[in-house]
């Protein structure tokens, strides 16, 4: 085996000559050195050649070369969701209360009995007349609903004021209609403040974003309009 880099077989009689002969000492061939050079720098570029060709896909199948070949990463459009806005429900009715707001006998004879019972013994005159005023109270809520009840802040209020004097599943019916009364009498008032030319449109606005969302929330917007003035 030839292991000199500068030397190579003789392009005609294959003896093993200096790549920068001019001619083969041993046949007399002129050139024979740099067509060997050549011809070696030729082999070396078609055997790179036919690599590349081999491990590209070249003897591969056209199929196998498309399943091989990555292609571009297809763009998909990301739909569009059109959301449409959801309408504002319109306020529930109260013109007549709803069945949970009814009278119970047994509500107001559980919140009496609880009130009037002193070391376990009942004030009977006490808890007649307890039970008389919740029953009073709650019969004064019905023409207040029928007056207010389709107004917007109603149905909002009349629920949170119910929960405020309701404790431990029982609801002081005359504490109910008290407090509805005075908002009822309260946003009286402020109607007719509105009306009065000394009238502070921004200072009741102020009050309103302050108080809107309290339970009480017209006696605290007229105390708070006229704590202003």
């Amino acid at each position: 085996m030839n292991t000199n880099p500068r030397t190579g077989p003789c392009a005609t009689c294959k003896n093993i000559i200096s790549v920068d002969a001019k001619v083969c000492p041993h046949c007399g061939a002129k050139g024979a050195g740099h067509t060997n050079i050549v011809a070696i720098v030729i082999a070396c570029i078609v055997g790179a050649s036919t690599m590349l060709f081999v491990f590209s896909g070249g003897l591969m199948p056209a199929s196998h070369r498309a399943a091989a070949t990555p292609s571009p990463q297809a763009t998909v459009a990301a739909p569009v969701v059109s959301v449409a806005p959801k309408p504002a429900e319109p306020p529930e009715d109260f013109t007549t209360l709803p069945e949970k707001y009814a009278y119970s006998q047994e509500n107001v004879e559980g919140f009496c009995t609880e009130q009037w019972t002193k070391r376990g013994t009942l004030d009977e005159q006490m808890f007649r007349y307890c039970v008389a005023q919740e029953k009073s109270g709650h019969a004064e809520l019905a023409p207040i609903a029928k007056k207010w009840g389709k107004l917007p802040f109603f149905s909002r209020m009349f629920p949170q004021v119910w929960d405020e004097w309701t404790k431990r599943g029982v609801t002081q019916y005359r504490m109910v209609a008290h407090t509805m009364k005075q908002e009822t009498d309260a946003a009286l008032d402020i109607e007719y403040e509105e009306k009065q030319p000394t009238y502070r449109k921004a200072a009741m606005e102020a009050c309103y974003d302050q108080w809107n969302r309290h339970p009480h929330a017209f006696t605290m917007m007229r105390y708070c309009y006229k704590k202003g003035q």
